[in-house]
């Protein structure tokens, strides 16, 4: 059985924002209030052996090709957004 692995992005620019109706507040608090319920009962995967770690753990090497690439320091975590969100948003479009 193969796992697909492929990941898609959608990145709305402000005007394509607008038209999916971000100005529309009380339907934008409705789907924050969807999502903070899912985030209460535990319908949500994030990094960690607990599944909801917000950081993780990323180590960089002392010398990298590249330039831009982080130093290590102590304590260097990413911040990580749910991986997985049930309800409708977990359900594909």
């Amino acid at each position: 059985m193969s796992v697909s692995t492929k990941i898609d992005f959608i990145y709305l620019s402000e005007p394509d924002m607008v038209r999916a109706g971000v100005t529309d507040m009380p339907a934008c608090v409705d789907a924050m209030e969807e999502m903070f319920a899912l985030l209460s009962r535990g319908d949500y995967r994030m990094a960690g052996t607990n599944n909801s770690s917000h950081g993780s753990l990323i180590l960089f090497p002392e010398n990298s090709p590249f330039p831009n690439m982080p130093k290590p320091t102590v304590d260097r975590r990413f911040m990580a957004m749910p991986a997985y969100l049930g309800g409708n948003f977990g359900t594909a479009a």
